[in-house]
């Protein structure tokens, strides 16, 4: 199975419990049961990514497919043959943004103005053999700049900025978030790039609140909570390191700074802002921003707030340097993380800090404060070393690293959204169980389509705007539970798999992490050979209920390897359907989530039961808390193992 954007639907998500596969229909594959249509040569095909045909066993390609063919020939990919005006700094997940600026916006004002391309499924077969969109959804940022899309796509932008009267005037007066978009791609530059146009975007300068709205809607207690404010066109950009990450310098400085803004959905960026004012300094934690930024809206003139300014670690995540070990694991650096023999004492040190700033999290704050996508992503290490928790946006987790009493709730709200957008057509029975037990579970639940305005517009709601996660912290702050501690400390328990035994992700289920993954073969959770036996123990304690300890050594799960998507460990890759595994893994995970949640109702406690189910249902309460993860690593520390 060949990637494209559409392996966020099909593969990766619940959704793919629906999708729809009649054999792979990916080159490589005779299952498909349907014969193919022979294609028009006279036509140029955008979406058909089945081309291909088999004769005597052998697979072919149609002429008009294929990348020798002149339609689909490129005069040079060569990175270095011309010097581009723009630079691209890196590529959302999906592959259809290009961090870009041209040469004259660095060290300028950073607008965010992205380049957004086509669906990789859309490009033309044979030209999509040849520029290979497909890498953008795995390749890092360091090696982006050398791929045949982007060396393409950016000797197109050099045509077009050169045809356009006074760019460079026309491309600072743009609003902050606009967009230019690339929406065809064609072997020649030229016809690429008289399909590409700039298109203002007032949508985050229209959604921007001002310093005196947010004062007003959160009361801090004193002025001396808020940083000072400072404007956007002060700022200098220096590199887009992230989709809400720009390093920038301030005015007379040199010293590299974060601007963290989202073009998408700012609520999130607000929230985070809140809890960043809100919560007490902690040695582990990110600290406060030093400025909120804001910006003067080009239709209306509105003052408001598109960002804030963060202290920033060149070292990086911790997802980086464990990734960066296992790939190199003989410098010297890594050996404490990497090597077989590790140091069990700066293990536990590492450990027992970052439960530390979960735990400050959690009483800081007691009304608001959580922390629901710990991961090895959202760490990052201080000059010393240290890891510093950052990403207080409270959205909530990845399916992988979530608890199943969330991950429940995640998998049947994500399946209501897309019924009420029309994006999945289900029977009225299905649509009408899906809702009812979201409201057993969620009792202020309102199915809303993914696109809903309504929902996008910031209000101070404590604790974020993840249903699941809000609805625990409404039980804790009522006294009932203790199940939003325990929903954190099964993540802790998974990052502590990861640290111990040097890996960058846990490889569990069918997720986002298979498209990140450098070693898909290799060890996931919870295998063990590095952990002592303590931290074994402690790690399985936090992590009760994870459907992983049923199946340990479980290997038939989707994978990728190079361009495609292969069954791990199946072998013969070329006769295997990840698509179909993918979806039966999917309709499991929602027939189990279904049993959960119809079974773990308010009020339910199952008393007498003893089915497996309500078994695995209880199971959270046995998961240790917070002050006794960090009294066991302390321990562990002293005693060195």
């Amino acid at each position: 199975m060949e990637l494209d954007s559409r392996v966020f639907v099909d593969v990766l998500g619940p959704l793919a419990a629906f999708s729809e596969w009649r054999g792979s229909g990916d080159p490589g594959s005779d299952s498909d049961p349907k014969p193919k249509p022979e294609p028009d040569l006279d036509s140029h095909p955008r979406g058909d990514v089945i081309p291909d045909r088999h004769r005597d066993g052998v697979v072919t390609t149609d002429w008009a497919f294929s990348p020798l063919n002149p339609q689909s020939r490129i005069d040079s990919l060569d990175p270095s043959s011309t010097h581009s005006l723009w630079r691209v700094d890196g590529a959302d997940v999906d592959g259809r943004r290009f961090f870009a600026v041209p040469g004259f916006a660095v060290g300028s004002i950073p607008l965010r103005i992205d380049v957004y391309l086509p669906a990789i499924e859309e490009y033309p077969r044979g030209l999509r053999e040849v520029l290979r969109p497909e890498t953008l959804l795995y390749v890092d940022s360091k090696r982006i700049r050398s791929l045949p899309i982007t060396v393409h796509i950016t000797r197109a932008l050099d045509y077009w900025a050169a045809s356009r009267h006074d760019f460079e005037e026309e491309y600072r007066s743009m609003p902050f978030g606009s967009q230019i978009l690339v929406t065809d791609v064609a072997a020649s530059i030229h016809e690429t790039a008289s399909a590409i146009c700039l298109c203002p975007n007032y949508d985050v300068e229209q959604a921007m609140l001002s310093v005196d709205a947010l004062q007003g809607m959160w009361q801090f207690s004193g002025d001396a909570l808020w940083p000072p404010s400072i404007s956007l066109s002060d700022l200098k950009l220096i590199k887009q390191l992230h989709e809400a990450i720009t390093l920038v310098t301030m005015p007379d400085s040199d010293q590299e700074m974060v601007f963290k803004s989202l073009l998408r959905d700012q609520r999130y960026l607000y929230n985070e802002l809140r809890m960043l004012l809100s919560l007490p300094p902690h040695e582990n934690i990110i600290p406060r921003p030093e400025y909120v930024v804001t910006h003067r809206s080009r239709f209306g003139g509105k003052v408001g707030v598109v960002g804030f300014i963060l202290r920033y670690y060149p070292r990086g995540s911790l997802k980086g340097f464990l990734l960066d070990c296992h790939s190199h694991p003989s410098q010297p650096e890594c050996q404490a993380e990497a090597s077989s023999t590790p140091n069990k004492a700066h293990l536990a040190r590492l450990s027992l800090q970052i439960a530390s700033a979960l735990q400050h999290i959690n009483t800081a704050l007691p009304s608001a404060g959580f922390y629901p996508d710990l991961k090895p992503d959202n760490i990052v290490l201080s000059a010393s070393g240290s890891p510093i928790l950052l990403d207080l946006e409270q959205r909530g987790g990845w399916y992988a690293w979530s608890a199943p009493e969330v991950s429940a709730v995640e998998y049947l709200e994500v399946i209501s959204r897309a019924i009420a957008s029309g994006d999945l057509i289900v029977s009225d029975g299905e649509a009408e169980e899906i809702t009812e037990l979201l409201r057993g579970h969620l009792p202020n639940f309102h199915p809303r389509p993914s696109t809903c305005r309504e929902e996008r517009r910031y209000e101070p709601v404590k604790g974020g705007f993840s249903p699941i996660w809000v609805d625990l912290l409404r039980r804790r702050t009522e006294g009932q539970s203790l199940e939003l501690e325990k929903a954190q400390v099964f993540m802790l328990g998974k990052l502590l798999w990861c640290i111990w035994e040097g890996q960058a992700m846990v490889r569990c289920g069918i997720d986002y992490e298979l498209l990140q993954d450098r070693n898909p073969f290799g060890k996931k959770f919870p295998e063990f050979v590095n952990c002592p036996g303590q931290i074994r123990e402690l790690i399985k304690r936090c992590t009760l209920g994870a459907r992983e300890w049923d199946f340990p050594r479980e290997k038939t799960l989707a994978v990728r390897e190079g361009r495609l998507v292969v069954l791990d460990g199946k072998g013969d890759i070329a006769r295997q359907n990840p698509g179909e595994l993918a979806r039966a893994w999917w309709v499991g995970e929602i027939t189990r989530a279904k049993e959960f949640l119809r079974k773990k109702r308010p009020g339910n406690s199952g008393s007498g039961s003893g089915d497996k189910m309500k078994a695995e249902m209880e199971e959270w309460e046995w998961r240790p808390g917070l002050d006794e993860v960090i009294e066991e690593l302390k321990r562990v520390e002293v005693s060195g193992l």
